[in-house]
C-alpha cells in the first residue's frame, strides 16, 4: 500500500527535521512492495475525486483559472492545474468535457442544464473541498453550477496497454466530427489519453457500475492502485498534493510544462505573470525527478558480503527491486515473515522532505528534497546543476561528476542519525535534454 504522509499545516523544511511517530513507520514498514506493473490494465483510481461545472460560462470561468486552454468546442479531456495568485500550485488536474452525453446518467438534475456545457474535474481525492471552495470563491456571477460527485456515482480508471492500445478505440463519427479518442462502440467516452509521459496509457471516467472495456468488448484485467502508482514513478510523472505541494510548488519544478499542463501562447489566467517570466527567462534550477536508493545499510551475514558490495554500487538505470531471498523450506507464513523483514531491512520509510547532499560534505548543503518512493524507487526535487549532467543558461555548472555520489539520512526511531541512504537521480527520456532551450 501507498501510504503518502499527510502535508497539511507543516512546512516543507520542517518536513526534513521532523520525526516521524513509530506507529506511522511501522504502518509503513509492514507493508509488502507492490509486484512489478503488469504490461497492461486498468487501475480504478480510489485516491481521486470528481467535480462537475456546468453552464454556458463554464468554459470562460475555467479558461481564466487553468493553465491549460479550454477551446471552445472543446471534446476531449486535458491535464491542466490551479494555481495561485503568486504563481504556485494549488492542484493539478484533468479536465473532462461531457460531450452531452445520452450514454450516462447525468450529472446534475435540471433538465434545462443538459444542453449546458458540462465539464467534470479530477482531483486529489483529499483536495476536493478544497478546490470546491476556491471554485466558489472565483464563481461570482458567473452562470454555472458546481457539485462535488459522490464516491459511489463515478469513478476515474487509468488504463494502458504496453505496445499498442486498444481499449475504447473506434472510427471517427462523420455525423458528430468527434474522433476515436472520445468515442467507443457505446456512445461518447468522458477520458482523454494521458498526455504527462509516453506510455502512461488513458484517463477514463465511467459511472461506478461500469468497468473499462477494449474493442471487442472485452473487460481489460483490472490490477490495484500500487501497480498504477509504481508504474507513474518510475516514468518519473508526479500526481496529487503528496508530491506536488500544495501552495508552495512551481509548476515547472513540477514538469507542469513538460507534461503538456502548461499552454504558454494562452491569455491571462490566475497565476500566469511567473509562470510566463519563468518560462522566457529559462531558469528553472530544479525539478522532480526518479530516483533510485542503493547503498542501504545493514546487517547481513558475511555469505551475502559479494551482493552487498554489488548494491552498494549506483545503478546504471532505474530498475524497481521486489526481489527478496526466501528459505523455500520453510513454511508459507514463515517465508512471508522473512520476506517482509528483509525488504524492512533494505527499504526503510524516509521522512518527506528530507534532504539530500553529496556525500563527502561535511556541512550537507541541500541538493535536493526526497518527495515519496516504494522500495527502492521514488521521486525527489532535485538541483539540475548538482545532480544532473543536465546544461542550464549561461552553461552553469556546481561542478557536477558522474562519479559524484548523494545521500540522505534522517532520525530513527531511536532518536539517532542513522547512516546515510545513497540516492542516484535519473532523467526520464521524455525530459529534454538541454534546459537553456525554452519551448
Amino acid at each position: 500500500m501507498i501510504s503518502p504522509f499527510p502535508l497539511n499545516s507543516i512546512c516543507v523544511r520542517c518536513l526534513a527535521r521532523r520525526t516521524y511517530s513509530t506507529s506511522l513507520r511501522r504502518e509503513a514498514q509492514r507493508s509488502r512492495l507492490p509486484a512489478r506493473p503488469p504490461p497492461s490494465g486498468a487501475a480504478r483510481l480510489v485516491n481521486r475525486r470528481l467535480i462537475a461545472l456546468n453552464g454556458y460560462d463554464a468554459p470562460h470561468f475555467l479558461q481564466g483559472l487553468t493553465t491549460n486552454n479550454i477551446r471552445p468546442g472543446q471534446t476531449t479531456g486535458l491535464y491542466s492545474a490551479f494555481l495561485t495568485a503568486q504563481g504556485r500550485v494549488l492542484n493539478d488536474i484533468f479536465i473532462y468535457p461531457t460531450l452531452q452525453s445520452d450514454s450516462y446518467p447525468p450529472l446534475f438534475q435540471s433538465s434545462s442544464r443538459s444542453e449546458e456545457p458540462t465539464f467534470i474535474i479530477e482531483v486529489d481525492g483529499s483536495e476536493a473541498s478544497k478546490l470546491l471552495s476556491h471554485l466558489k470563491r472565483y464563481k461570482l456571477r458567473a452562470k454555472i453550477a458546481i457539485r462535488l460527485l459522490e464516491e459511489s456515482e463515478w469513478n476515474v480508471w487509468s488504463v494502458w496497454k504496453e505496445g499498442g492500445w486498444t481499449a475504447y478505440q473506434a472510427p471517427s463519427s462523420p455525423s458528430t466530427g468527434s474522433s476515436a479518442d472520445n468515442r467507443d462502440n457505446g456512445g461518447i467516452i468522458i477520458g482523454c489519453t494521458d498526455p504527462r509521459a509516453p506510455g502512461m496509457g488513458r484517463r477514463i471516467v465511467l459511472p461506478s457500475d461500469r468497468k473499462p472495456e477494449n474493442e471487442h468488448g472485452e473487460q481489460v484485467d483490472e490490477v490495484d492502485l500500487d501497480a498504477y502508482s509504481l508504474r507513474r514513478l518510475l516514468k518519473g510523472v508526479p500526481e496529487g498534493q503528496a508530491e506536488i505541494f500544495r501552495e508552495t510548488a512551481l509548476p515547472q519544478e513540477s514538469n507542469i510544462d513538460y507534461m503538456g499542463g502548461i499552454d504558454f501562447r494562452k491569455g491571462c489566467y490566475v497565476g500566469q505573470e511567473l509562470t510566463i517570466r519563468t518560462h522566457h527567462t529559462g531558469v528553472v534550477r530544479k525539478r522532480i525527478l526518479p530516483v533510485q536508493l542503493y547503498g542501504v545499510p545493514s546487517s547481513s551475514s558475511a555469505s551475502q558480503q559479494s551482493e552487498e558490495d554489488d548494491s552498494a554500487r549506483a545503478p546504471l538505470k532505474l530498475q524497481y527491486n521486489d526481489d527478496v531471498d526466501v528459505d523455500d523450506d520453510n513454511s508459507q507464513q514463515e517465508q512471508q515473515e522473512q520476506q517482509e523483514q528483509q525488504q524492512q531491512q533494505q527499504w526503510p520509510a524516509i521522512p518527506t522532505g528530507t534532504n539530500i547532499f553529496r556525500l563527502g560534505d561535511a556541512k550537507r548543503r541541500s541538493t535536493g528534497k526526497w518527495i515519496r518512493g516504494v522500495g527502492n524507487v521514488g521521486l525527489a526535487l532535485c538541483r539540475l546543476e548538482a545532480m544532473t549532467d543536465l546544461k542550464l543558461p549561461g552553461g552553469r555548472s556546481a561542478g557536477f561528476s558522474p562519479d559524484q555520489e548523494f545521500g540522505m539520512e534522517w532520525v530513527g526511531e531511536d532518536g539517532k542519525m542513522g547512516s546515510p541512504v545513497k540516492v542516484k537521480a535519473f532523467i526520464p527520456n521524455w525530459h529534454p535534454r538541454d534546459e537553456s532551450k525554452g519551448d
